[in-house]
Formats: C-alpha cells, structure tokens, sequence
C-alpha cells in the first residue's frame, strides 16, 4: 500500500532528499 511505504519511509526518503539537494549545491 502506497500510504504505508510513504507513512514508513516517507520522512526518511524526504531527510535522504534534503541531504542530497545539499551535496549537489556543495559540489556546485
């Protein structure tokens, strides 16, 4: 079920992103 994947993982794939995004502005 799509709610429980985003309920479970949702805030860690959003942290995940955030840090991502910060990486990519780092490198540039």
């Amino acid at each position: 079920d799509l709610q429980f994947v985003s309920n479970s993982h949702g805030v860690v794939l959003y942290f995940v992103l955030q840090l991502f995004e910060l990486y990519a502005i780092s490198v540039e």
